[in-house]
């Protein structure tokens, strides 16, 4: 994986929800299963997406990546346990499903609102209109799995909700 996630002290521009949202994909008060956002999401743009993925970053601009939203979520008294949500604008449904194609792991898991998606233990991966969507666990564990689809299950529903490409 060439993620270079928060956690592993990537830095990124401070994200203010409340001023830009990313199109309400994340809400104040958003929980799953405990598990509240930890200080503030980030947004990286084209200028500085090597500062996250440094590897994979020529990948995504060369398929039109627009900007990613990278949130990290922790549940009080387990903070070494961390899930990371990634949203990427890819710009378009065709970006965004390349990228899902070239990433994808896993077993194929259908999601509530019939996007096809796939699952591990510790990653969630699927695509919905302009946007490639990654929620990964740093604790891989049996119970793991359901948090990952509780949060891919609402991110998906919001996508459905936006009118893009």
């Amino acid at each position: 994986m060439f993620l270079n996630t928060p956690l592993l002290q990537a830095e990124g521009p401070a994200f203010n929800l409340s001023e830009k949202g990313f199109f309400g994909l994340i809400q104040e008060g958003d929980e799953f299963s405990g598990f509240k956002v930890k200080g503030k999401p980030a947004y990286y743009s084209p200028e500085n997406l090597f500062s996250y993925i440094n590897g994979a970053a020529e990948l995504y601009l060369s398929h039109g990546f627009k900007s990613l939203l990278s949130v990290e979520w922790t549940r009080l008294g387990e903070e070494d346990k961390v899930i990371v949500l990634e949203i990427y604008d890819m710009g378009n449904r065709k970006n965004a499903s390349t990228i899902y194609e070239i990433e994808k792991a896993g077993k194929k898991y259908l999601l509530p609102e019939g996007t096809e998606s796939t699952i591990t233990n510790n990653c969630l991966q699927f695509y919905k209109n302009s946007f490639y969507v990654r929620v990964i666990s740093f604790f891989p564990s049996e119970g793991c799995p359901s948090i990952l689809k509780e949060i891919a299950h609402t991110i998906e529903k919001r996508i459905g909700k936006k009118r893009i490409n």
